[in-house]
């Protein structure tokens, strides 16, 4: 076997860390099945990987490192290349190199397609300069590093191989583009090849994403974040007579709450330092000064930071200080904020409001009402129902009349003329829900004879009536 092609995966040096251990066997685990007892050999670098285990490197760890190395260097996971089928290289490019892995099917074991077999690895690292091109230049030359190391393999092929990636950005090179002269020769080097490219899912790509970033921590350390000026440098510049300033403010109401503070300094173990108290968290303490809490809201919310919402601002302010509801004082302040409420993304419909139903400001009782029946009572007094009558104008008053299931509209009028009509006369306007006792030829008679006005509701509907059903509400859990 030629050393060149497992030459990165044998070089690979020991993990030093969780995340190493994990990057390991995600590589090894996308091949785990062409490895015998993998699980037996894996065990002791898969404990190290738990949350409660505490680091330690020993005999058995490496062992289990340098056997699971070897296995993949070694017969069953790399097989010889076979140019009757088909080749699939499997790419991933980072910020510092490529990684890409050759394989092809392994055949069938019975009717049962077995997963495919890795014929060799590749990985390189970009130059400086190759490290500043943007994230589709460098897709684009992975795969031309890739194709080109393997290039006796994939020249003219019959069959096109298909590249795998789990990157989009090549998908900036389907558009036509102005190339450059840099750009142009990759173009004319891809000519020789028949190739097809399939984007493919993270997960699935993993072989490739570990050999794409360095096993040291060389490369790692250029990307965290370094205060080049420590804190300790910095005087504390809060002074009491520039309020004008948010350090300022602040000393200002500290030394204004200074014996609301020493009060409470030993039972909430505060301290004070410099003109500001701190609590255990390292909090900046906020006395009851609604100026001092209107200056943090002005310069992590009104100010260079426009307006970033309310869960944002809420994690800026509480991330340096603390006062005791300050959660909700922050949430006030963000709903009466007219920009934030002006351009806020409404996510839901806009309701429409319930018309109300109008009634003339001089309506005497009962005038315009509204009746509907409860049904399906006990039987108390040879009654069973109950016909609800309600002045919808002027005073909402009910009135309740027991009768049976079977009522009728005559009987209904008959109801009515008895009991209220020697008191309010004939009402205007009647509000209904679509009963047939309410709709019936009868009714509809009997109203248009006394000149009286029919305003029904639609079906499924009941806020028409919703004054009636409201009351009926309060009948029934009554009784």
């Amino acid at each position: 076997m030629e050393q060149v092609k497992v030459d990165r995966v044998k070089e690979w040096t020991r993990p030093r860390s969780v995340r190493k251990v994990r990057k390991f066997l995600g590589f090894i685990g996308y091949y785990q099945y062409f490895i015998q007892g993998y699980s037996q050999i894996s065990r002791p670098l898969l404990d190290l990987t738990k949350q409660a285990m505490v680091w330690h490197w020993d005999n058995k760890e490496q062992l289990a490192f340098e056997t699971l190395r070897d296995k993949m260097v070694s017969k069953p996971i790399l097989q010889q290349p076979d140019f009757n089928k088909t080749f699939y290289l499997q790419m991933d490019a980072s910020k510092y190199g490529v990684g890409a892995v050759l394989s092809q099917d392994g055949g069938t074991k019975g009717v049962t397609p077995r997963k495919r077999h890795p014929v060799a690895y590749y990985s390189t690292t970009f130059s400086l300069t190759e490290q500043n091109y943007d994230a589709h230049d460098l897709e684009f030359l992975g795969v031309l590093k890739s194709i080109e190391h393997w290039r006796p393999y994939l020249i003219w092929m019959k069959e096109p191989f298909m590249i795998e990636t789990d990157h989009k950005n090549l998908m900036y090179w389907k558009s036509p583009r102005k190339l450059t002269g840099r750009t142009a020769q990759w173009h004319e080097k891809l000519q020789d090849y028949n190739f097809k490219i399939l984007h493919i899912a993270g997960k699935n790509n993993t072989p490739a994403d570990a050999l794409s970033h360095p096993c040291d921590n060389e490369h790692e350390l250029g990307e965290q974040q370094l205060a080049l000026l420590p804190e300790s440098a910095f005087l504390n510049l809060a002074e009491v007579e520039d309020p004008a300033l948010l350090e300022g403010t602040l000393a200002s109401a500290h030394q204004q709450y200074q014996l609301w503070f020493e009060a409470r300094q030993e039972h909430q173990r505060w301290t004070d330092d410099q003109g500001l108290w701190w609590d255990v968290d390292q909090k900046v303490i906020m006395p009851p000064d609604e100026g001092a809490r209107w200056c943090i809201m002005h310069t992590y919310h009104d100010g260079l930071t426009a307006h970033p919402g309310q869960d944002e601002t809420i994690r800026k302010v509480m991330d340096h200080f603390c006062w005791p509801g300050g959660r909700t004082w922050i949430e006030q302040y963000i709903k009466g904020c007219t920009i934030c409420q002006q351009n806020k993304n409404l996510t839901h419909w806009a309701k429409v409001p319930l018309y109300k139903i109008t009634v003339p400001s001089d309506a005497l009782p009962f005038t315009q009402i509204a009746m509907d029946l409860i049904m399906g009572l006990p039987k108390s007094q040879g009654h069973n129902s109950i016909l609800t009558i309600v002045d919808h104008g002027c005073s909402q008053a009910a009135i309740f009349l027991p009768c049976q299931k079977t009522i009728t509209g005559p009987q209904i009028a008959q109801l009515y003329y008895r009991h209220l009509y020697p008191w309010f006369g004939l009402p205007k306007h009647l509000i209904l829900d679509r009963d047939p006792r309410f709709t019936s030829h009868f009714s509809r008679a009997l109203a248009k004879e006394l000149g009286i006005t029919w305003n029904l509701s639609t079906a499924f509907h009941p806020q028409t009536d919703g004054l009636t059903e409201r009351k009926n509400q309060w009948v029934e859990q009554f009784l």
